[in-house]
């Protein structure tokens, strides 16, 4: 695993969200995310790689029904590409995030 997660602003955008608040967050994206979910046919659960116009991975979404679970993300760090990635999560679900990353 080649795979470093943090909490400040350096790395890919690794958003981390309940079911719930998908809608949410969804709405607040640009036209080139919302067609890329659209066209993958992302129903709001699970993992999406979102590129940006070039191809490079650009954020990732991880849409789980109860993140601060402390084994809701224990796969997720095996399913990513290499690389840095910047948590983009409610506070109150970091430490389960946290574990579920460390255990993988």
């Amino acid at each position: 695993m080649t795979q470093l997660l943090n909490a400040d602003n350096q790395g890919i955008p690794l958003n981390i969200l309940s079911t719930d608040g998908f809608d949410a967050w969804l709405s607040q994206q640009n036209e080139l995310v919302k067609n890329w979910l659209k066209q993958t046919q992302f129903k709001g659960a699970g993992l999406s790689l979102i590129p940006d116009h070039t191809g490079t991975l650009k954020q990732v979404v991880f849409v789980v029904e109860t993140p601060e679970h402390f084994f809701s993300c224990g796969e997720l760090a095996k399913q990513l590409p290499s690389g840095q990635y910047s948590l983009k999560a409610d506070v109150a679900y970091h430490e389960a995030i946290a574990f579920s990353w460390a255990i993988g």
